[in-house]
């Protein structure tokens, strides 16, 4: 415990049999047991302390990072940082009401779309494939591994822009 060594245990441990073997304890020997209860009390309030900020921090990461997932899944991680301010302290400032109220008009349109199948898929090229092709397929957020392109996303949707460049699409 910090604050309390393997010394003032010792002492401690001494004093405290001294005591229960019935040996009378100095007035100054007195006042040192209760200054080293006191010592090893507070120190363990410290350690507790110490706890107690080490779980408040792992559970506010733990909600850091559910929130930048759902900034990741929404697609968020592109834009400036001062827009996103922007958009969370809007969000913020909303009432219940009116957050109650997106959520449900997000509900609402989330039922409306159909999902669409979502797959690991790869994509190859015979030869190199226009800047137009490489964009879109960069912004569905495939990458270049070095020989073909890697990503997830709606075989059909993918499907269609490869085709353009001579491309064909594999599930992974």
């Amino acid at each position: 415990m910090a604050g309390f060594d393997e010394m003032a245990m010792q002492r401690l441990a001494a004093l405290t049999t001294q005591t229960r073997s019935g040996v009378k304890l100095t007035a100054a020997e007195t006042l040192e047991l209760k200054a080293l209860k006191l010592q090893k009390t507070a120190a363990a309030l410290a350690q507790s302390r110490a706890q107690l900020a080490v779980a408040r921090r792992k559970l506010e990461d733990r909600e850091k990072y559910r929130l930048g997932g759902l900034a990741f899944a929404a697609k968020l991680n592109d834009w400036p940082e001062d827009a996103l301010q922007a958009g969370f302290a809007m969000l913020a400032a909303m009432s219940e009401t009116e957050q109650a109220a997106l959520a449900e008009r997000l509900r609402q349109r989330a039922k409306a779309t159909p999902a669409k199948p979502v797959v690991l898929l790869r994509v190859s090229f015979a030869e190199a494939p226009g800047e137009a092709i490489t964009t879109a397929l960069q912004q569905r957020g495939f990458q270049w591994n070095g020989a073909s392109w890697d990503g997830v996303g709606d075989p059909t949707d993918i499907r269609a822009e490869a085709e353009r460049a001579g491309g064909v699409v594999e599930l992974v």
